[in-house]
């Protein structure tokens, strides 16, 4: 029931290998056998496919680490501590651990209990700038070859951490001995500034996507503002020369989409970015306070404790909640694709139903009256009713997390407490 790292090497290496090969592959049979020129079409996205069967090789793929003769509770426990005493950001489920390696990779590993004990093995993944870095390439096809080097660069660094990282705190005859206790004073401040710093980094990237977000909408709805004023200014016009009347309209219609743009993006960085410097900050202190308990250093003379720094954070916490409730969904990519799924779906069949009757009612349609338009657009308007309603469950679920989030916070912030307490009341006892 050991450990073998040098399976584990050997079986990502082919995997490595593979990956490179199903790459290539689609595309090599329409060049070798000059089938590119009967159909044209399919090259162009052959990287693309090769791509895609890269990522499903890479991401989808398991590798079982090996197995621990202990309940999944110390084995669940023991590996977020390791993790988080090396700094790295890790979240906890009942049986999965999510750990964010660098700004572009993750890991998740699994634990799967069995008879023998509990089964541990790892999946790469990637955050969601690393998965931009992977999927945009592949989108526009031909720079997809990009997306094989991101997509094995990550991969590598993800097993690499394992390798280093994971390894080392497993026992080799898969025997867990020495488990730190729940109880232990500097195990609750390691693991509460570990949770409070992956809290402060998400409401800050919660809140700089709305901030990114709303400034792009801004910038859209003023040119788009600017176009239809131009035009108007334009057709209003009484003077008959065109590039008087379009100098004319250029001044007016550009001071009219800045007049609102302006403002409103003032009005943006007023609510977001004074959030957004006190997330960081918090941020830059909590991890100040993690390295020191995670690596048992003393602090600075003048730098307050680590208790009164957790403590103070608490006072953040309804806004720190109300900036995650915000959270948009396109940081869960399951339900983003989902809901363009259904609207993508939906939109088309509506419009489509929708021409196909108006071109029979003006009369430009030769044809008879579209029987399959009707439920063509009721079909469209269901589909836009499911994403909806997807959209509502999905958004009731991230509020019950936020508020399991919320309550963990409290918990966190009383336990270390309630011992500190205690033990101050023992020392007063014993004197």
């Amino acid at each position: 029931m050991g450990f073998l790292v040098e399976k584990t090497t050997w079986r990502e290496r082919t995997l490595l290998a593979l990956s490179v090969i199903c790459f290539f592959l689609p595309a090599l049979p329409f060049f070798w056998l000059g089938l590119g020129e009967a159909i044209p079409v399919y090259v162009p996205i052959a990287p693309t496919v090769g791509g895609l069967a890269t990522l499903s090789i890479l991401y989808l793929s398991n590798f079982r680490i090996g197995t621990v003769a202990a309940s999944l509770e110390p084995v669940r426990w023991h590996l977020a501590y390791g993790i988080r005493l090396s700094q790295h950001q890790v979240s906890e489920s009942f049986s999965t651990l999510r750990v964010q390696v660098d700004s572009t990779s993750e890991v998740e590993i699994s634990l799967k209990t069995t008879l023998k004990g509990i089964v541990i093995s790892y999946k790469a993944g990637a955050t969601d700038t690393g998965w931009a870095t992977m999927v945009v390439p592949l989108v526009t096809v031909w720079p997809s070859i990009i997306a094989l080097f991101t997509s094995l660069w990550i991969y590598i660094k993800c097993a690499r951490y394992v390798r280093n990282d994971i390894f080392p705190l497993l026992p080799a005859d898969g025997v867990l001995r020495h488990v730190v206790s729940h109880d232990d004073i500097g195990a609750m401040l390691v693991k509460h500034a570990a949770e409070d710093h992956r809290l402060f980094s998400e409401a800050y990237e919660a809140d700089r996507d709305t901030y990114w977000d709303a400034l792009a909408v801004i910038v859209c709805l003023a040119f788009f503002g600017w176009f239809v004023l131009f035009v108007i200014l334009n057709a209003t016009s009484a003077d008959p020369d065109y590039m008087h009347r379009v100098m004319d309209a250029l001044v007016p219609s550009i001071a009219g989409a800045l007049a609102c743009a302006i403002p409103s993006i003032w009005i943006v960085r007023r609510r977001l970015k004074p959030r957004m410097t006190r997330w960081r900050n918090w941020m830059t202190r909590v991890d100040r306070v993690w390295k020191v308990e995670a690596t048992k250093s003393m602090p600075e003379d003048s730098a307050p404790s680590s208790f009164e720094v957790l403590s103070e954070a608490t006072k953040d916490a309804p806004m720190l909640m109300k900036s995650l409730r915000k959270a948009a969904i396109d940081k869960d990519w399951n339900a983003w694709s989902t809901l363009i799924f259904f609207i993508w779906l939906g939109m088309p069949m509506i419009v489509e139903g929708y021409w196909s009757m108006t071109l029979f009612a003006i009369g430009q349609s030769g044809n008879a009256f579209p029987v399959l338009a009707i439920p063509q657009v009721g079909g469209g308007f269901a589909l836009l009713v499911v994403a909806w309603i997807y959209y509502n469950r999905w958004k009731r679920r991230q509020d019950a997390v936020v508020n399991q989030e919320l309550a963990n916070w409290n918990h966190r912030h009383e336990e270390p407490r309630h011992r500190m307490e205690r033990f101050l009341e023992k020392l007063q006892s014993d004197v």
